[in-house]
């Protein structure tokens, strides 16, 4: 188990966004909204990319992983947020870390979800 860690420059900024889903009246359907939970200071590593092909075509996944510091405002952190870095959606696919460590190394794959009109 790792207690401390150097987790390297926290040197951008990234926005983090947590989901609601909401029933639409008319037809039933369900729609997702992404709320801004803050805007945060983060270091980022990359990590392994894949090809892989859909529909005879080849597509590629970029990996990252990205470390910030625990605070009360992503307490909550979980695989259904999205990563803001830039212009650049990402889905967090693995959060690792807690309170008591002091941060979390948040795991992430880019995404075709467009929360802000951005991709």
């Amino acid at each position: 188990m790792i207690d401390s860690m150097d987790i390297g420059p926290m040197d951008r900024r990234i926005t983090l966004y947590q989901p609601s889903t909401s029933t639409d009246a008319t037809f039933g359907q369900f729609n997702t909204t992404y709320t801004a939970v803050g805007t945060i200071w983060a270091g980022r590593s990359f990590g392994k990319g894949s090809d892989k092909y859909v529909a005879d075509q080849e597509t590629t996944q970029s990996k990252y992983e990205y470390w910030i510091r625990y605070s009360s405002t992503v307490a909550g952190i979980d695989h259904t947020w999205i990563v803001v870095d830039g212009n650049v959606n990402y889905q967090i696919v693995n959060v690792q870390g807690d309170k008591r460590r002091g941060y979390f190394k948040i795991q992430c794959i880019d995404t075709d979800i467009n929360i802000l009109g951005t991709n």
